[in-house]
């Protein structure tokens, strides 16, 4: 009977050593973004549409098609 409870207030003793409570942050900070809206000169279904976030792009360049 008395091992039974030392296995018991073992177990209750690891599972409050390794709590999550105190532990700290790796890191912390604010994300900003430039928001930009692109808008299209026609209205219509949009047929292609190349564009990924983080790339850079250059003056007048086609990122889509519309069928108008």
């Amino acid at each position: 009977m008395k091992k039974s409870y030392a296995l018991i207030l073992c177990s209750l003793l690891q599972f409050i050593a390794c709590s999550d409570k105190d532990s700290l942050k790796d890191a912390t900070g604010v994300f900003e973004a430039t928001e930009i809206i692109v808008a299209a000169e026609a209205n219509g279904k949009l047929l292609r549409f190349n564009a990924q976030e983080g790339k850079q792009l250059k003056k007048d360049e086609i990122l889509g098609q519309i069928d108008t």
